[in-house]
């Protein structure tokens, strides 16, 4: 006799949070605010020049780097809506700061979670592969883990795609692996 799936909570991720700024010292800020919303960084990657795209050019110059922040707080993954509205209402309030407008940021913030399968990003953008969450939030599955390597999608960011990022998120995801064991045992 087959048996109904019972819900049950997930177990707790990392909250990954990455950033793309044209300055060393917006970095800096938008890790600060970071802190103060969610606690402190268990890990930061080091900072990588942002060259896959020339996208961000307009608000960031040519001359972007990119740096990820993993938060030492075991994060709910249906917290990630509220976490992607507050990093755009921060995107937004640095750029004021800054003196530009709204549509012109000093710096991108992207956040996302960690589990032991997969790297999900949170997004504004709607697209066949991306899944509504709510409060027009929508959830993308950019990395998996499998067979012992993070495995890009077609969808994927290149920069994400490449490997560069892969040794900081097995880093966090060996973190996080630990961390459920101690849970269990």
């Amino acid at each position: 006799m087959a048996c109904m799936g019972v819900p049950s909570e997930p177990e707790k991720a990392v909250l990954i949070v990455g950033l793309l700024a044209g300055d060393a010292a917006d970095l800096v800020a938008a890790r600060g605010e970071l802190e103060s919303a969610y606690g402190s960084v268990s890990d930061a990657s080091e900072v990588w020049p942002f060259a896959q795209t020339h996208y961000y050019e307009d608000e960031l110059g040519t001359s972007a780097s990119r740096q990820f922040l993993a938060f030492a707080e075991p994060f709910a993954l249906d917290k990630l809506v509220d976490v992607k509205l507050a990093t755009n209402a921060l995107e937004i309030d640095l750029a004021r700061r800054a003196g530009r407008d709204d549509e012109h940021r000093v710096v991108n913030i992207d956040p996302g979670y960690m589990t032991i399968g997969a790297l999900v990003l949170a997004t504004t953008k709607p697209a066949a592969h991306r899944i509504y969450l709510a409060r027009g939030i929508y959830a993308e599955v950019t990395l998996r883990y499998e067979s012992r390597a993070w495995r890009a999608w077609p969808w994927t960011y290149p920069d994400y795609a490449v490997g560069t990022y892969h040794p900081f998120f097995t880093g966090i995801r060996n973190g996080l692996k630990r961390r459920l064991r101690e849970r269990s045992q």
